[in-house]
């Protein structure tokens, strides 16, 4: 079923990044350049970004998340997958595209947690 397990109502919590309050609160109409959004900092050996970790293994095969939108900046990202934290599988790579606003993302069912 369509159904948003990232939510603080299913176990998930945000691991890393900053500002983690809002990823799971599920208002995507409220936010500015003050509060409303998580981000992470760039630094040269990609080891920080944003997690979620999930209340129990699922499978998945979609991600839908909003990127910021009330500029014209535009983000490149990749989307890893994990079941321990220590073994990751990248199943989205836009990091040689320009993104924005809402992303809808489709690849293989894939367990993680």
């Amino acid at each position: 079923p369509e159904e948003n397990i990232a939510a603080m109502k299913y176990g998930a919590q945000v691991i890393g990044g900053e500002l983690k309050a809002a990823l799971l609160d599920g208002d995507t109409q409220n936010y500015d350049l003050d509060h409303g959004f998580c981000r992470h900092p760039i630094d040269e050996d990609c080891r920080s970004g944003i997690e979620v970790k999930l209340g129990q293994a699922s499978i998945l095969n979609h991600i839908r998340m909003l990127l910021w939108d009330r500029d014209s900046r535009s983000y490149s990202y990749y989307i890893e997958v994990s079941m321990d934290e220590l073994d990751w599988i990248r199943i989205i790579d836009h990091s040689n595209y320009l993104c924005r606003s809402w992303q809808n993302l489709f690849f293989t069912p894939r367990v993680c947690r």
